[in-house]
């Protein structure tokens, strides 16, 4: 059938992303079945795409399925290192796991002490999520078992994120730790907050900082790499921009402005489940895409 004839009878229906491009948040990406329809159509096994406004990378990942060759360009540099990243083959992901565990063993028990919450039993468990209001928590929702409780915040609960900015100066401090102070640029800030690092509690800023320490001390760069994908799309999940609901203490949709924000009511999501779902999230995408 001629180039014309199939144009004529091309009706796509976009269907929904696929779990490869569910690896970091990217406006504007396109329908993959579209671009698939695309290469197809004007190219064939071989062939080189090019594609010089790439974005994170739809066209180089679809050609690359497609069997094409591919060249994606792009100026702004996350576009890059996402496309370079969901392109990554031959990755032992046992190893990723694992090194993302040690990575997690490493942390200092005083530091992981401060992401759980006493229960009514007196023992101590793990805080799934949080809800702040006005700058307070109020609202607690913690793993008992597989039991999840819902609970008030209680002045142990207060003290305990109050203590969470000794020790994050204390780590600061010793060196241990660095963290990004960079000001929020005007036309992207909104509700107050004047530098990067306000969008996070003090005790999730905490788990970052350690976390991305570990991650740039591994040596193979395609696991480094591979982390440092998870890292940076999990850390929306993880900020204090989600708006929450204090009855379910659930954190609501997110990014509902293009503004870096804290709502007045905000969740504190337990930033190592949520480091934890992304990685088996990125890990399925990839596979997926292999």
């Amino acid at each position: 059938m001629q180039v014309e004839e199939r144009l004529e009878k091309l009706s796509v229906v976009p269907q929904a992303h696929p779990s490869y491009y569910m690896l970091h948040k990217y406006w504007g990406r396109k329908p993959h079945n579209l671009l698939d329809e695309y290469i197809e159509l004007f190219t064939k096994k071989g062939d080189t795409v090019l594609d010089p406004f790439m974005g994170s990378g739809g066209v180089p990942i679809e050609s690359n399925k497609l069997e094409r060759k591919a060249i994606g360009i792009d100026l702004n540099p996350m576009a890059c290192f996402i496309t370079e990243t969901t392109l990554l083959a031959d990755i032992d992901y046992d190893d990723l796991r694992q090194k993302f565990e040690d990575i997690i063993d490493s942390i200092p028990e005083d530091v992981i002490d401060l992401t759980y919450t006493t229960g009514e039993d007196g023992n101590d468990w793990l805080i799934d999520n949080a809800v702040w209001e006005e700058g307070k928590l109020v609202r607690i929702k913690y793993y008992k078992d597989t039991t999840r409780i819902i609970k008030d915040a209680d002045e142990a609960d207060i003290a305990r994120a109050k203590l969470a900015k000794e020790v994050l100066k204390k780590y600061e401090d010793l060196g241990y730790i660095s963290y990004p102070k960079d000001k929020i640029m005007d036309y992207v800030k909104r509700s107050g907050k004047e530098h990067i690092n306000e969008l996070f509690t003090e005790r999730n800023l905490l788990i970052a900082a350690f976390v991305i320490t570990g991650i740039n001390k591994i040596n193979d760069k395609k696991i480094r790499d591979t982390l440092l994908l998870v890292f940076c799309s999990a850390l929306p999940n993880f900020s204090s921009m989600i708006p929450a609901d204090k009855k379910t203490v659930n954190g609501k949709s997110g990014w509902q402005i293009s503004k870096f924000w804290v709502p007045k009511v905000h969740a504190e999501k337990n930033a190592i489940n949520t480091l934890r779902m992304r990685l088996e999230k990125i890990i399925k995408g990839k596979q997926d895409v292999e």
